[in-house]
């Protein structure tokens, strides 16, 4: 059998549109140049729902591969508070835990419960997208391990700024993320 996955993969990638009649075939395809590249401990894959999490599995069985993969974690039709922020519905991450080796989230549902649930099934969390500076911050300071960002040159350089002021002054304490 291949290798256990790593915890943080350098690149996730997510295949879309699931329901056309070609995502089978170019499942396939994909974890075979996975296999083939002998890069599969640098990626991770985010998969919507069991049905995604499964067909994910049975291509990476057939190609003989192991990649890490992310549940897909939406903000649109998520539970919402009084004041109309979309919170995840942790239940949920309980449930379908074993399903997934870390989760792919929206930042708007990132908040400290989100960050702790992740934390109590040794799940990594990956938030997208982070493309503003209060995003990015929200999850720096509430320890994610990867962001997804349309910006990569701009964040990257963010977050040097905030390591070095980290270095100097000591670690930024955790606040709540965006969604509370």
């Amino acid at each position: 059998p291949p290798p256990p996955p790593p915890p943080h993969p350098a690149t996730t990638l997510e295949l879309k549109y699931h329901t056309r009649p070609e995502w089978p075939a170019m499942l396939a395809a994909l974890y075979g140049a996975v296999a083939r590249s002998g890069l599969a401990d640098q990626l991770g894959v985010v998969a919507e729902g069991r049905a995604g999490a499964a067909a994910h599995r049975a291509a990476q069985r057939a190609a003989k591969t192991r990649v890490p993969i992310f549940g897909l974690l939406r903000d649109v039709g998520a539970r919402r508070d009084s004041a109309g922020r979309p919170h995840a519905d942790l239940s949920a991450l309980d449930a379908d835990a074993a399903l997934y080796d870390g989760w792919s989230v929206s930042v708007k549902l990132l908040d400290s419960d989100l960050v702790a649930a992740g934390g109590a099934h040794a799940k990594p969390l990956s938030v997208w997208v982070a493309d503003g500076e209060a995003e990015l911050e929200a999850a720096w300071r509430l320890g994610v391990e990867s962001v997804i960002t349309n910006r990569p040159r701009w964040a990257s350089g963010v977050m040097a700024r905030w390591r070095r002021q980290c270095e100097r002054d000591g670690p930024w304490p955790q606040q709540p993320g965006p969604g509370g």
